[in-house]
């Protein structure tokens, strides 16, 4: 896939790394993943140039998949040629943007679904908000909420794209369902916004 040998000998190409991945300094794409990819920003912060056409590994992979603190779920991304960089922040924002189902809801969790229900009930009060809201019944109580939540909408304000970086310990607990994936997994580092 993307590495030969050891694991710990796979890295990312500079445009997509973590802070957690290298100590000389931040990622250089500046991203809010609530927004399309086309509103993110390259800065040369590492010192070096980004390019999100370049391959996001050396060696170049056909297959990644990207695990997150905050999600519940993989993304997995395949394809016939080497993954770039775009491929990555395309496929996060785009597996961001499906509707939540129920499942994932629950499996989310007590903490996430309160997380989930914060950011519904913001959007209710949001009169320019283009989300389509439906009251239900609720044990004998009339509840205005989402039709159906976003996945993006489980971060709360962890929405500012970090990079990817390494680390076995989580992709194992993760992916613990799944062990061939954990050859050609990363984790997404996501941090706060102010909102």
């Amino acid at each position: 896939m993307f590495m030969s040998g050891n694991l710990d000998e796979r890295r990312l190409v500079d445009p997509i790394r973590a802070e957690e991945a290298s100590k000389q300094g931040p990622c250089p794409i500046l991203w809010d993943v609530r927004r399309p990819v086309t509103s993110a920003t390259l800065t040369n912060a590492t010192g070096v140039n980004p390019e999100l056409s370049d391959p996001v590994t050396d060696p170049p992979s056909r297959r990644l998949v990207i695990v997150c603190k905050q999600l519940p779920w993989p993304i997995y991304i395949k394809k016939y040629s080497a993954i770039r960089c775009e491929d990555v922040l395309d496929h996060v924002y785009a597996s961001l943007q499906e509707r939540l189902t129920v499942g994932e809801y629950y499996m989310a969790g007590p903490e996430k679904r309160r997380v989930i229900d914060a950011v519904n009930e913001k959007e209710t009060n949001n009169s320019s908000s283009k989300r389509k809201w439906i009251t239900t019944r609720v044990n004998g109580h009339e509840r205005t909420r989402l039709d159906q939540p976003y996945r993006v909408d489980i971060l709360d304000r962890q929405v500012l794209f970090k990079g990817l970086f390494y680390d076995r310990r989580i992709i194992a607990e993760r992916l613990a369902h799944d062990p061939e994936a954990q050859e050609d997994a990363w984790v997404l580092s996501l941090g706060e916004t102010e909102w």
